[in-house]
């Protein structure tokens, strides 16, 4: 009997705890596409991970984190983080690469 009280404990957390969102706005940003003027090389999996880091430089829009697994500026495959800061209607006002060494 504990053992069906604590899984069903679980899942109505699990459920409770889940975040839903709705997309609001949708703007591909690519090497060239979006505002975004940095260069993209073939097989940098640019995109390979996005999260939202809320509002970096204070302008009430939300910014972007967006992983670059594979990008070899920092040495072979070491990957790079962009941070994307965001105009109000998705595109990159402007961006910080972060290469890893």
């Amino acid at each position: 009997m504990k053992n069906y009280f604590f899984i069903a404990l679980l899942l109505i957390v699990n459920f409770v705890s889940a975040q839903v969102y709705d997309v609001v706005l949708y703007e591909k940003i690519a090497d060239g596409l979006g505002g975004f003027d940095g260069t993209i090389e073939d097989g940098d999996w640019f995109g390979y991970s996005v999260e939202s880091i809320g509002d970096l430089n204070g302008d009430n829009i939300e910014d972007l984190a967006v992983g670059s697994l594979k990008d070899d500026d920092g040495g072979f495959n070491r990957g790079a983080i962009y941070i994307l800061f965001l105009n109000l209607d998705g595109t990159v006002d402007h961006y910080q690469k972060n290469k890893q060494y």
